[in-house]
């Protein structure tokens, strides 16, 4: 097993902020969960 790493509460809200700045905040499509799992099944044919 792997040890863990100590984060300070000041450093994860840094890396929090930056990728949040990276991320939408909304889906520019909208769709199904069925839709969504069709897309799936196809790419992995």
């Amino acid at each position: 097993m792997q040890g863990t790493t100590e984060v300070k509460d000041d450093e994860w809200l840094i890396c929090v902020r930056r990728n949040a700045e990276r991320f939408p905040t909304e889906l520019l499509e909208e769709s199904t969960l069925t839709e969504m799992q069709a897309v799936r099944r196809q790419a992995v044919k």
